[in-house]
């Protein structure tokens, strides 16, 4: 993913409450869209894919979210 990319996400709003940033938004993501255009159906397919794509995932992001946390980011509105 290039770094242009990358400094898209930064630049997304973040409305999760601060206890729930265990990930930063521009880490999770380019998990989740890779994910998704692998195919990936649900969190635990995201949480999966990135266990699998870990050494290639890490070249940008610090580790691989778990599938509760990546919930966490589609379930949470701005108010």
């Amino acid at each position: 993913m290039s770094a242009s990319t990358l400094e898209r996400f930064s630049s997304l709003p973040d409305f999760r409450v601060d206890l729930h940033k265990l990930y930063p938004l521009p880490d999770i993501l380019p998990l989740v869209v890779c994910a998704v255009l692998s195919g990936a159906e649900g969190w635990e397919a995201m949480e999966e894919f990135g266990k699998e794509k870990l050494d290639w995932l890490r070249t940008f992001a610090n580790g691989i979210p778990s599938h509760d946390c990546i919930a966490t980011v589609h379930h949470r509105k701005r108010r």
